[in-house]
């Protein structure tokens, strides 16, 4: 009989593992997204900027700076985040929309390798 503790922790250990996997994956759609949409990848260079990068959240953020509005996602990892204005945000909106349809969209399968035992969904489409 295996033990149940080292079981656990192999399974704890490979769900931690995909967690991060998933997580790199939703960061390069974003910054997939933020491209596509005109932001300007920028690495810090004052001070204030390589103290703010890391304090910023993991996430699309609308910070003030110098009086105006900027919209920040920051990659610590690669030292650098992705800056654009208003019209570079609402671009990213819609491209983030696109790509959730896409998700949201079944999958089209062929009705000839279908065996619905006899059903005729043509008269059901109607009602």
């Amino acid at each position: 009989m295996i033990p149940i503790r080292p079981v656990f922790k192999v399974l704890c250990a490979a769900a931690c593992v995909m967690g991060f996997v998933s997580c790199a994956t939703e960061l390069e759609k974003k910054e997939s997204r933020a491209l596509s949409a005109g932001f300007k990848v920028i690495t810090p260079h004052t001070p204030d900027q390589v103290a703010l990068l890391p304090r910023l959240p993991a996430k699309m953020s609308l910070i003030n700076y110098r009086g105006k509005p900027v919209y920040v996602l920051p990659d610590v990892k690669k030292n650098q985040a992705y800056v654009g204005g208003l019209t570079q945000y609402e671009a990213y909106c819609r491209l983030r929309n696109a790509d959730q349809r896409d998700e949201d969209e079944p999958e089209t399968t062929h009705v000839a390798e279908l065996n619905f035992g006899g059903w005729d969904g043509a008269n059901a489409v109607g009602r």
